[in-house]
């Protein structure tokens, strides 16, 4: 049996044998304190095992269950956002940024059943429920039609995303709008408003979340898909735009990057994505579609020159997560590697 599978038994009340527990002592060392090393995990892997399988099956249905992930990252994430919430004595806000499809929805949603075992509510927000409303996006992409997607940076209403963490963190209840992708023929539109919070633990995910400008001559040498002066200039406009995001980013008190830097798996993740909503009976983009809506976020905020920095320097209290095609973590760490990477279709 794999360590996947040892895992997932433990995590249903089995045992760990004696190779197991060498296996799971190997990962002693990674980027978390040391209190939150073999035992600390094992202790609550077997209090919340089954609520935690519960919530992944819920989460992915018929997927097996991803046990070296929650070691490497679950468990002990948990861990320190709980000792994180203790010590600030307010709300903790931990942003997650990650590809189009790489998980960071479901990444809450998992770890919920954990920080509540270890005292802590949770809220999850993303930064697509504070996209601006279908409307006021025709009328941004009249302006420019450089903007006829949704995602980009000035499609979002961020000052109404960082009031309503101020609120959230300041112990308030607070209005969130919500956003249905399947709305307008895929363009998707606000779905009205949810009250939510106050929480002790609040997740903002977003492809872009904590992205921060860069010195535009780098834009100058961008790589594929920004191939044509048009493509430069409209990456530079992403550029200035994520100057409004900055006063949001501010309000994040740690950044967990989920590190997938291949064009070709973040396509097929959201072909995937788009493929199950249509399945549900929900409107979605076709496989066309989708890679222009990929392609189309590439050439906006270029993985290479806006994320890396946050990869190769994290600041303190980030960590980066490097996932294989499988979505699985492969590593923890606090400067994480270059992998391999392919920029263009097969």
């Amino acid at each position: 049996m794999d360590l996947d599978g040892r895992l997932e038994r433990i995590a249903a009340g089995g045992e760990p044998g004696a190779d197991a527990l060498a296996a799971l002592r190997a990962f002693e060392g990674d980027p978390w304190p040391a209190k939150d090393g073999t035992a600390a995990r094992l202790d609550l892997l077997r209090r919340v095992g089954e609520g935690l399988l519960a919530a992944w099956r819920q989460a992915v249905p018929g997927a097996p269950f991803p046990g070296t992930t929650a070691w490497r990252l679950w468990l002990p994430m948990a861990l320190d956002l709980a000792a994180r919430r203790r010590r600030a004595g307010r709300a903790v806000v931990q942003g997650v940024l990650g590809a189009q499809g790489c998980g960071k929805t479901t990444l809450p949603r998992v770890m919920a059943p954990l920080l509540q075992a270890l005292g802590c509510s949770t809220l999850s927000l993303s930064i697509d429920d504070f996209y601006l409303p279908f409307a006021q996006r025709v009328a941004l992409r009249q302006e420019d039609p450089r903007f006829r997607w949704r995602g980009p940076p000035g499609t979002h209403d961020a000052g109404q995303a960082t009031r309503v963490l101020d609120d959230l963190q300041a112990g308030r209840a607070t209005r969130v709008p919500r956003f249905d992708k399947s709305l307008q023929g895929g363009e998707g539109d606000r779905a009205g408003f949810l009250a939510a919070g106050p929480a002790d633990v609040v997740w903002l995910e977003g492809w872009l979340v904590g992205c921060r400008p860069v010195d535009e001559a780098r834009i100058d040498k961008a790589p594929w898909p920004i191939a044509t002066r048009d493509d430069r200039d409209f990456a530079r406009e992403c550029n200035r735009r994520l100057a409004g995001y900055l006063p949001l980013w501010d309000r994040l008190d740690g950044l967990l990057v989920l590190w997938m830097p291949d064009f070709a798996t973040v396509r097929d993740w959201r072909v995937e994505a788009e493929r199950r909503m249509r399945d549900a009976g929900r409107d979605g983009m076709d496989d066309t579609q989708v890679d222009a809506f990929v392609t189309h976020f590439w050439k906006a905020l270029h993985p290479d020159l806006f994320v890396r920095p946050r990869v190769d320097s994290p600041r303190p209290g980030d960590r980066v997560a490097v996932l294989d095609a499988r979505r699985r973590v492969v590593s923890v760490r606090q400067r994480a590697a270059r992998p391999e990477r392919r920029n263009r279709r097969n």
